[in-house]
């Protein structure tokens, strides 16, 4: 959670994603919803600005800033092994 709430902080706001193992999935969601919702109240809007996901889930979508949980076990989840982790950055415009 420090990771996302530095980010969050650093970008001034912007959509979140964890990107977990498969079997930590449930878990995983259902401790960032108990933590945010304990702390303070700015930490409710974070909530609805981060989601927990699997690599699959995660595919083809865009986010501000990606914390990844265990990447090590996600590979080992994966058939794709370490591809499952490649994120290619947006083009940047040429100055």
């Amino acid at each position: 959670m420090a990771a996302v709430r530095a980010d969050d902080e650093a970008l001034g706001g912007g959509r979140f994603a964890a990107i977990v193992p498969r079997a930590l999935r449930r878990a995983v969601a259902a401790a960032v919803r108990s933590r945010l919702a304990a702390s303070e109240p700015a930490s409710s809007d974070l909530a609805e600005r981060l989601d927990v996901l699997i690599v699959n889930e995660a595919k083809g979508l865009e986010f501000d800033s990606v914390v990844l949980l265990d990447p090590a076990r996600i590979v080992a989840e994966s058939a794709r092994g370490v591809n499952d982790l490649y994120v290619r950055s947006p083009a940047r415009p040429s100055a």
